[in-house]
């Protein structure tokens, strides 16, 4: 596993050759791979985009061929060396050193999460759930541009989205969608006023990662 931080994303980094092989396998995988992977060739990582953009660097499948383009008056060039790139898969085995690259990934995507150019605030309704009225709440107190947090939804993040602009939601999407924006979810459970066989305590839990 490679990754490289470009501007507001984190990329999967693949070689010509890597790149080549899953489409041979996957022709369909192209379209995915446009999205969060790139290609590093010679000293630079071409982000894979789905159209031509001779402005940007970047990469572009046409037919059999690929097409780079790397424009001399493009802003952050150094951004876009090889010699950013966090490599997972050639280490000497020290665990230190893996820990140093966890830590530069995990400080990579912090940046991204922390920036608010486009803050995401979904509408709470009168139709809502308790449970979901909360987490919508919470939500827009975080005060994110929900678009940084798509790599860590996947390919559900479409579906996920929708599920966040409703009116309810069930328990295990709340403990998942709580986990991907960095929440904390903790059940309580305590006994009604004048409850028969009485738990007698309060007891708490926390239910997600």
């Amino acid at each position: 596993m490679r990754k490289i931080k470009l501007g507001k994303k984190i990329y999967d980094v693949l070689t010509e050759e890597e790149y080549g092989r899953r489409v041979t396998l996957n022709p369909d995988a192209a379209k995915d791979l446009a999205s969060d992977t790139a290609i590093v060739k010679g000293d630079t990582v071409y982000p894979i985009s789905p159209n031509n953009s001779p402005n940007s660097i970047g990469v572009c499948k046409i037919g059999p061929v690929l097409l780079y383009n790397k424009p001399d008056d493009f802003p952050f060039k150094e951004d876009y060396n090889a010699s950013n790139i966090i490599d997972f898969e050639n280490n000497t085995g020290c665990l230190r050193e893996a820990i140093e690259k966890h830590a530069r990934l995990a400080s990579a995507e912090r940046n991204i999460l922390i920036s608010k150019d486009n803050i995401y605030n979904v509408n709470i309704k009168e139709t809502d759930t308790p449970e979901m009225k909360l987490f919508k709440e919470a939500l827009n107190k975080k005060s994110i541009d929900i678009m940084s947090y798509k790599p860590r939804f996947s390919s559900d993040f479409s579906n996920d989205i929708r599920v966040i602009q409703g009116d309810s939601i069930t328990f295990g999407k709340l403990k998942k969608l709580a986990s991907i924006l960095d929440m904390n979810i903790e059940l309580t459970i305590s006994d009604k006023e004048n409850a028969p066989n009485p738990i007698g305590e309060v007891l708490h839990a926390q239910i997600n990662d």
